[in-house]
């Protein structure tokens, strides 16, 4: 029997936190210190005790504060084999931060473009996301841009080169 139909269009591109590549990366591992927990995908920033490798929700960030860059441990890369809950990692859990490399991520409100600097969300349900607007809750982030742009809620493809 002949096929009649063709599907072009996959379910999913990829998930929040999936590595773009297998090309040169460099991350960190931390454990999760915020009681809310996190998602793969949002960003991390050094906790209460950085000597300690624990990270949080930006939450706390001041958004005056000139050093954001030291302070943001990485993006938190997806991993498969975890038990899939919401949050995906729960306060205690180790994760795998990404300083240097192309991820996956979910575009906060004001969605992500390419060629315009990228500001991280510091308040609220979207504490952790990217976005281009620049606002009262958000903090620029240096070394993040955006290779493939998307819309508020769907998925964009950015590069981290976080500063040592």
């Amino acid at each position: 029997m002949p096929q009649t139909s063709v599907l072009l269009e996959p379910a999913a591109v990829a998930a929040p936190g999936q590595l773009a590549d297998s090309g040169y990366k460099d991350s960190i591992t931390a454990w999760v210190e915020s009681v809310a927990g996190v998602d793969s995908g949002r960003f991390l920033c050094e906790g209460t005790a950085p000597t300690v490798s624990n990270g949080r929700r930006p939450g706390g960030v001041n958004p005056s504060d000139a050093t954001i860059g030291a302070r943001v441990l990485g993006c938190v890369i997806f991993e498969a084999l975890r038990e899939p809950k919401s949050p995906r990692y729960s306060q205690y859990d180790v994760v795998t931060c990404l300083r240097k490399g192309r991820i996956y991520v979910l575009a906060g409100t004001g969605g992500i473009s390419r060629y315009v600097p990228l500001f991280l969300v510091h308040t609220g349900a979207e504490a952790g996301l990217l976005t281009v607007t620049d606002d009262a809750n958000t903090v620029a982030i240096p070394g993040v841009s955006a290779l493939i742009a998307a819309t508020a809620g769907n998925y964009a493809l950015i590069d981290v080169n976080l500063p040592a």
